[in-house]
């Protein structure tokens, strides 16, 4: 699939690749470290939508251990962290942070710019893992290997337009059924063929299920439709035999 730039009308949007951490304490009243994962330094926005989540395997044991590898805490992760985050920001030229408990996820709406997410831990035991990297952790103790992957969804200063989100995709000919996962905080879609692109009906899916069916104009517009609930990702309809285009600009919910 060949895809064109996603912008943004009237929000900006910042997403880390997912970042290993590995951690090792035997002592919880160490002082903390800290370990910055995103950084906007944008002072154009009214506000920020910030969401983090984390896969995390903990282990304990009475030796230096290697930090697991990537796949290992995908299989064996649990959704959860013991980790926490310092969210930073501006506003009126004063400076406000907030520290907050991982778990199971959260998402932080503020007002303000400049945001700035760091990752939590004892001093000289919380260490970013680069990929193979074989150095023992630690002497022995708890040690938390965690994924952690974070989001900052920037709210325009016009409140009378809601945020939305553009993507250009191009559907290879002959191609049925291509799925596009759906974008955070959809709320509503109006996805376009410009011509000479058709399609039929875009479908609303939740694994293989399908949820709603949104049938193309004589336009070729689907209109104004809200997004299931439920839905995981939206597939492209039945294949034709050229190369076509869809526009999808989507309302997000913030």
């Amino acid at each position: 699939m060949d895809t064109a730039p996603a912008h943004l009308d009237l929000a900006a949007r910042f997403e880390t690749a997912p970042q290993l951490f590995s951690q090792w304490s035997d002592d919880a009243g160490m002082k903390q470290d800290a370990i910055k994962v995103l950084s906007t330094r944008d002072s154009e926005r009214a506000g920020w939508t910030v969401s983090m989540s984390a896969l995390e395997v903990v282990r304990t044991t009475s030796e230096a251990a290697t930090a697991l590898s990537l796949n290992d805490i995908r299989q064996r992760g649990v959704p959860s962290s013991r980790l926490h985050a310092r969210v930073s920001w501006m506003q009126a030229g004063q400076g406000t942070s907030i520290v907050l408990d991982i778990g199971t996820g959260f998402r932080l709406c503020i007002e303000g710019c400049s945001l700035e997410l760091e990752v939590l831990g004892p001093a000289g035991a919380l260490r970013e893992t680069q990929a193979r990297d074989a150095r023992p952790l630690g002497s022995g103790g708890i040690y938390l290997d965690t994924l952690l992957s974070g989001q900052a969804l920037g709210v325009a200063t016009d409140p009378a337009h809601p945020n939305t989100l553009t993507q250009s995709v191009v559907i290879p000919a002959d191609t049925a059924d291509l799925r596009l996962p759906l974008p955070r905080f959809a709320k509503r879609l109006q996805a376009y063929a410009p011509a000479p692109s058709t399609f039929e009906r875009l479908e609303y899916r939740l694994g293989e299920l399908v949820l709603a069916q949104v049938a193309a104009s004589a336009a070729g517009t689907t209109g104004d439709h809200l997004v299931p609930q439920a839905a995981t990702h939206l597939a492209t309809g039945p294949a034709v035999s050229a190369n076509r285009r869809l526009t999808l600009v989507w309302t997000l919910e913030l």
